[in-house]
């Protein structure tokens, strides 16, 4: 199922140790001490508090114990105990406010500063509250938080980090392929954990396979006002947070046109009036999705073309300093070699430290005919999903095994280079020596000569390919054609709007057709249009399994072109290379 929250957090628990900790002394007896009940009457919500923090439905992190007490008649707060791992980490209580229904203060740790806010559930019957809910929020993302009356002094490590209750029976849920099963599966743990974290979870998933199959508008606002009824007890800001995610699930059904379109609306509204137009855009997307599915056409078609403009201008802007040097012009082989390189970047649109290796990718694009080398980028889901991914991207990215141990890396003729990641300010040193590993390649002998040819009626593009004078001709040396895309527009997170020489397929599959002979000829075809049902498929059945961070799913194929090598599956050496573009449809 689709989680509400990003997994960014996780990581930062991982940064201060809280994802595989060190054993803590079990408590004792003498351990659990009440709270001093003469203070408890002075100061509301007085006594100690097991801090809980919930990057996700299923995992629990209690850090630190916060205890309430009276200084000169008025409220303070400050831990009585923190783990042990995050103690270098400077964690304290900053800013804190108290009265008789709530508790905020601002947590303070490893240069982190998050705003803690908690409140009483509404119970007219309860005297004193055991447990306060409320968020945190964190780099400008909401996270739900819980304080509990707690005798415990200290927690054990597997207090400190903890499986939610329910979190199997979600998991069984959430793989459960019965649609009717999964429905019901979501409902007995809404009654069986009720008021627990993992509620969350089963109320997101119930909203989301309701929309997803649902035959009645009633049967999806329903299932939304039970998510909502969940998420209320921690605040608004959970609400106004998934809003988006909402929408966006509202929009992937056919029913709930009309919630669907009041959702898109709360994030318009919600909107700085400065945002940049990076930050605008796709929440016009989004609105103008809603607008034609509520069959407001008009409206939709002027918004549309605002859309198409404004990424245009940003196009434009990106490309201005997308490469933040000038690349000194290729002086041409020393030899009389044809041998053409193969320059293979395994990157990604999230992957902050790719962004340096995409900047020598595009400005060797730049500086490089394809009679001296072809280029050619496959996008991964590393460190998070990347809707440039295919099946067969992911398939080189195995062809290479353990010499792929992450984004960025890239290979020259089959050969990996040296290491090209880092900032954008690193493009220069990284093109520098991506082009010393090219031009070495360029000055040795082809052990083939090759032609690539193209022809397209429609969707249909025939690739036709001679291998000429192949010197060791063997089973193990394989023909790879790919199909590629020039350019393709996807800003992901790490700032990189514009991706260069997309693989969008292998034509008859990774695996590539053996060549046993000095000479041969290969005739393959290859439909657009199922190309293009096959990237939406796979990025479908991707986002079930771990959800993408925007609902953009680039798979138009446009100004396409056709990549033809030769390589050997044992040594992984490319030995001759070809490029053709592909014909514009008639």
């Amino acid at each position: 199922m689709r989680l509400s929250w990003k997994s960014g957090l996780p990581a930062l628990l991982l940064a201060v140790g809280l994802v595989t900790l060190a054993a803590v002394p079990a408590r004792t007896a003498d351990d659990k001490k009440p709270a001093d009940k003469a203070e408890a009457d002075k100061v509301p919500l007085a006594g100690t508090w097991k801090a809980t923090f919930i990057p996700n439905p299923t995992l629990e992190v209690s850090w630190f114990i916060l205890k309430i007490t009276d200084k000169d008649g008025k409220p303070e707060a400050e831990t009585a105990w923190v783990a042990e791992q995050l103690k270098g980490a400077n964690l304290a209580i900053e800013n804190a406010k108290v009265d008789a229904k709530s508790v905020k203060f601002t947590l303070s740790f490893a240069n982190n500063k998050w705003l803690v806010t908690t409140v009483a559930p509404k119970d007219p019957n309860a005297k004193e509250p055991k447990f306060l809910y409320g968020t945190a929020k964190a780099n400008n993302q909401y996270y739900p938080f819980v304080l509990e009356k707690t005798d415990l002094t200290e927690l054990t490590a597997k207090e400190i980090q903890k499986l939610t209750p329910g979190a199997e029976d979600l998991q069984k849920a959430n793989m459960e392929k019965d649609e009717k099963a999964k429905v019901a599966a979501y409902k007995e743990i809404l009654d069986k954990f009720a008021g627990k974290p993992i509620a969350m979870g089963a109320a997101e998933g119930l909203f989301q396979t309701t929309a997803k199959h649902a035959e009645k508008d009633d049967e999806v606002a329903a299932a939304l006002k039970q998510y909502l009824a969940v998420l209320n007890p921690y605040g608004p800001e959970l609400e106004e947070v998934n809003a988006p995610k909402i929408a966006r699930t509202l929009l992937a059904g056919d029913k709930g046109a009309a919630l669907a379109l009041d959702y898109a609306r709360k994030v318009e509204k919600a909107l700085p009036k400065d945002a940049p137009v990076a930050r605008q855009l796709p929440v016009m997307k989004l609105v103008a999705k809603a607008l034609h599915k509520n069959k407001k056409d008009d409206e939709a078609k002027a918004l549309d073309e605002k859309v198409a403009k404004l990424d245009k201008e940003l196009d434009e802007e990106f490309e201005k300093t997308s490469i933040p040097f000038q690349p000194e012009a290729f002086k041409g082989r020393k030899a009389s070699s044809h041998r053409v390189a193969v320059v293979e970047l395994f990157t990604g649109a999230q992957c902050p430290p790719c962004v340096s290796a995409d900047v020598a990718f595009d400005a060797a694009v730049k500086t490089y005919k394809p009679k001296d080398v072809v280029l050619l980028e496959y996008h991964l889901h590393i460190p998070a999903p990347d809707p440039l991914t295919n099946a067969d991207s992911v398939g080189r990215q195995k062809f290479y095994g353990p010499e792929i141990r992450g984004t960025p890396t890239a290979f020259v003729n089959g050969k990996a280079t040296e290491g090209l990641g880092g900032r954008k300010a690193d493009g220069k040193d990284r093109f520098d020596t991506l082009r010393k590993t090219i031009e070495d390649a360029l000055e040795t002998d082809a052990a083939a000569e090759m032609q690539v040819s193209a022809d397209r009626k429609g969707d249909q593009v025939t690739v036709t390919t001679k291998v000429v004078d192949l010197k060791k001709p063997d089973d193990k040396l394989k023909l790879h054609v790919v199909l590629v895309e020039d350019v393709v527009r996807y800003p992901g997170t790490n700032g990189q709007r514009l991706h260069h020489h997309v693989v969008r397929a292998f034509v008859g599959g990774t695996e590539g057709v053996a060549l046993k002979e000095a000479t041969s000829s290969n005739k393959a075809t290859v439909d657009l249009a199922e190309v293009t049902k096959t990237l939406a498929s796979y990025l479908e059945e991707s986002d079930k399994k771990r959800p993408f961070l925007d609902d953009e799913r680039p798979t138009t194929l446009n100004h396409l072109k056709v990549i033809a090598f030769v390589q050997d599956d044992d040594t992984k050496e490319i030995v001759q290379a070809a490029e053709i573009d592909v014909p514009a449809a008639k």
